[in-house]
């Protein structure tokens, strides 16, 4: 499934080369609007990584604890 999801973002992002102005908070620049979408989706994985890391820890270490309990 991931890999038809990385498909249609490629196809996406291949298919929007044009000239855009980015401008978000303090930041204005010009650049194409596939390099923005290229930063967002790469920002977006690497947010679902750092929280699924995080959630994964936490489940881990509440096992840990219902199985000191148990003790």
């Amino acid at each position: 499934m991931s890999g038809i999801i990385g498909v249609v973002i490629l196809l996406f992002i291949l298919g929007n080369g044009h000239e855009a102005e980015i401008n978000f908070l303090l930041f204005h620049w010009k650049t194409t609007v596939r390099f923005a979408i290229m930063v967002a989706v790469l920002l977006g994985v690497a947010l679902d990584r750092v929280f699924d890391y995080g959630m994964k820890r936490r489940k881990k270490r509440k096992l840990k604890e219902q199985l000191k309990d148990l003790d």
